[in-house]
């Protein structure tokens, strides 16, 4: 049908325009055409059709307005991470958020290409995907006719091995947060001498503002694995439980992050500053 979304963005939209320099425009560098442009918000981080199952019987467009949908309840909550310095969620709310942070990760364009891109894998990856766009906790995950690498996939992304918290941590001064196709960017370390596991999880959501998930027990890794400050990451995981709290973090920091984001993407970053642009030239050149 004419009027069936096409263009599928695998970063949503309303995370997107917080970029924006003016009016649903961003500053874009092309990272396969090495090149800067200014672009619509509709035509970064998307692909058309990316979702699209013909042969699904509630429609071939059914996963993106499931998607969608969700996108809409977690927009309310990332409207809060904004401006808020203390949020407290409802549990409900929580576990939504927390299972929509899973999902960023598997829904990706990345993942497709890398974990499901032959037909068979692909044909899977959409199936699940669908039953996850219905779900709204873990619980549900698990209750539900996922494939069980997919549920453990969730648990792995949501949990972790030690439970994970969520935090937001906000530049105090210099340069901005980008965002690129990578989403979210996972720093990984061993937490052991045979085990390596996710460390940080950093998902940004404004030039001056990043959420972040992060395992309890990582503050006990030596610094020069887990590089993040003890006194920061011990401030983000002592919270009450569902309270998220905002904290300052040294321009430093948002360099570690920013050259990480940098350095996994594929496709494309956005950036919404001179000296990010800079940064991205002297990495990407």
């Amino acid at each position: 049908m004419n009027n069936e979304p096409v263009k599928h963005h695998y970063i949503p939209k309303f995370i997107l325009k917080n970029f924006c320099f003016e009016d649903n425009k961003l500053h874009y560098y092309d990272v396969i055409n090495k090149e800067y442009i200014d672009k619509q918000v509709a035509k970064v981080f998307k692909e058309d059709n990316l979702y699209r199952s013909d042969i699904n019987i509630d429609g071939p467009t059914k996963i993106e307005k499931d998607l969608a949908k969700y996108e809409s309840e977690i927009a309310n909550i990332y409207k809060l991470f904004l401006v808020e310095d203390e949020i407290v969620l409802s549990q409900e709310d929580y576990d939504k958020l927390a299972l929509f942070l899973g999902i960023m990760g598997y829904r990706s364009k990345v993942a497709k290409d890398k974990y499901f891109s032959d037909s068979n894998k692909n044909f899977n990856w959409k199936k699940n995907l669908e039953i996850l766009a219905n779900c709204r906790s873990l619980k549900e995950v698990w209750e539900s006719h996922a494939d069980l690498d997919v549920k453990i996939f969730m648990k792995r992304d949501i949990e972790g091995i030690f439970n994970k918290r969520i935090s937001i941590w906000e530049k105090s001064y210099g340069i901005n947060f980008c965002v690129s196709d990578c989403y979210p960017v996972v720093v990984t370390g061993d937490i052991t001498t045979s085990i390596q596991v996710p460390m940080f999880d950093f998902y940004p959501i404004s030039p001056e503002r990043v959420l972040v998930l992060i395992p309890y027990g990582v503050e006990n890794v030596e610094k020069s694995i887990r590089v993040i400050n003890k006194t920061l990451i011990k401030k983000s995981l002592n919270c009450d439980s569902n309270s998220i709290n905002v904290h300052k973090i040294y321009e430093k920091d948002v360099l570690f992050i920013n050259n990480l984001i940098i350095k996994h993407s594929t496709i494309g970053i956005v950036f919404y500053d001179e000296k990010t642009k800079l940064l991205i030239t002297n990495k990407k050149k």
